[in-house]
């Protein structure tokens, strides 16, 4: 789930951050994530909440920061190479898109 020609802009997620416009464990978050072997990675993702957690900074990634090419674009395919790496993945957005448990809910059909 590494993407080849692309690094996380860490300067600039630090400026959304500081902008209030991102959590403050934003970047911490996504280095730890993307510091994990593929397989870490994956075992990482098979439990339900860290799952929950990295979409819900991915998302807010994209709702952020809709007019930062680099960074909309690294969201993005992420999001995309969690979903093609382990498809059954999708029933968890499905349900966190549904859930009217506060908390829960992300309206990732009204971000993208």
């Amino acid at each position: 789930m590494k993407w080849a020609g692309y690094n996380l802009d860490e300067e600039m997620i630090r400026k959304y951050m500081g902008a209030g416009l991102l959590e403050n464990d934003t970047l911490m978050r996504i280095q730890g994530f993307l510091n994990y072997s593929d397989n870490d990675q994956r075992e990482f993702l098979d439990r339900k909440e860290n799952l929950k957690q990295i979409l819900r900074v991915l998302f807010k990634i994209v709702e952020k920061t809709k007019k930062n090419q680099d960074m909309l674009e690294f969201a993005l395919l992420l999001i995309n190479g969690i979903f093609e790496d382990k498809r059954s993945r999708i029933r968890e957005l499905v349900a966190m898109q549904k859930s009217t448990v506060e908390g829960n809910h992300l309206d990732a059909v009204g971000i993208l």
